[in-house]
C-alpha cells in the first residue's frame, strides 16, 4: 500500500535548507562503516577527494552516524574519519550504500538558530505555522520563510503533476534577504538541470524514494519591501512550479 504521507514538497525544501546552510560541493558513496574509540571511519566506494578539515554531511547511514561533521583524517584514498561519541561498531556494511558530501559555507549559520523539542529550529516552514516560527525565533534579525503550496493539476498526462511553491523571505536586512533569493533562484532556475539536483538529493536521503523531478521554473520573483503585519522587517515573495511524477502499480495508482 502507498506511503500517503509522503510528499514532493518535502524533498523541495529539505534540500533548498542544505542549499542555504551547507551546500553540496562533491558526493561520493559509503559502503561500510565502523566506530571505535569515538571515531568513526567510513569507506567510500571510490576515492573522496577530501582532506582533513573538510566540512561533510553524512546521510543514509543510520541516526548514529547521519549528520554535520569535520574530517579527522583520511587513512587511505577510500576512508576518512570523524570524531562520534557512540558504542564501538565492528566494520559492518551498509546496504544499499550511503552518501558522503563535501558541503561548502552558505548564506545563513544553523546554530544561529533556537533548539526546540530536542531539535535545531529549521526557519522554513508552511504559512500555517508562521505565528509559530515567529515566536522561536526571538531574535529579529534572523531571516526566516514561509510557503504555500498549490496543486497546478493533472492533466491527460496523469503520471505527471504539477505543483507551485510560492515563499515568502522575511528578514530586517535587505542585502540578508537578496542573498537567500540568489541562492533559490541559482537552485530552480535551470529547469531540467534543477530536477537531476534534485533527483540526485532525493536519492542521498532515500535510495527508494518514489519521487521523479522532471523540471523545475522560477515562476516569480520580487525585491524587498516592508512587511506589513511585522514592524521591522522587510519581506520578498519567490514562486517556483515544479513538475513531478510518482511510482505507480499497475492499476496507475500510488504504489
Amino acid at each position: 500500500m502507498a506511503d500517503y504521507g509522503l510528499t514532493a514538497v518535502t524533498n523541495v525544501i529539505n534540500m533548498l535548507w542544505n542549499e542555504l546552510t551547507y551546500p553540496i560541493l562533491t558526493t561520493v558513496k559509503v559502503s561500510n562503516k565502523a566506530l571505535q574509540n569515538n571515531v568513526a571511519t567510513l569507506t567510500t566506494v571510490t576515492p573522496h577527494g577530501l582532506v582533513t578539515g573538510d566540512k561533510i554531511r553524512v546521510s543514509n547511514i543510520d541516526t548514529v552516524f547521519n549528520g554535520i561533521y569535520t574530517v579527522a583524517s583520511t587513512p587511505t584514498p577510500t576512508s576518512i574519519t570523524y570524531t562520534l561519541v557512540g558504542v564501538n561498531l565492528f566494520t559492518t556494511v551498509v546496504p544499499p550504500y550511503g552518501f558522503i558530501n563535501k558541503v561548502g559555507a552558505g548564506v545563513i549559520n544553523p546554530e544561529d538558530y533556537p533548539v526546540s523539542g530536542g531539535a535545531r529550529v529549521v526557519p522554513i516552514m508552511p504559512v500555517q505555522e508562521q505565528v509559530e516560527i515567529k515566536d522561536l525565533i526571538a531574535n529579529p534579525s534572523l531571516p526566516y520563510l514561509v510557503y504555500d503550496f498549490d496543486l497546478v493539476g493533472y492533466d491527460t498526462e496523469w503520471v505527471i503533476c504539477k505543483e507551485r511553491l510560492t515563499f515568502k523571505i522575511f528578514s530586517p536586512d535587505v542585502p540578508e534577504i537578496l542573498k537567500i533569493m540568489n541562492v533559490m533562484i541559482d537552485l530552480f532556475r535551470r529547469f531540467d538541470e534543477s530536477a537531476k539536483d534534485m533527483n540526485d538529493y532525493a536519492k542521498t536521503v532515500s535510495p527508494n524514494s518514489p519521487f521523479k523531478y522532471h523540471y523545475f521554473t522560477l515562476s516569480e520573483a520580487n525585491s524587498p519591501d516592508p512587511a506589513e503585519e511585522l514592524a521591522g522587517r522587510m519581506e520578498a515573495d519567490i514562486a517556483i512550479t515544479y513538475a513531478y511524477s510518482r511510482e505507480v502499480n499497475s492499476s496507475g495508482r500510488f504504489a
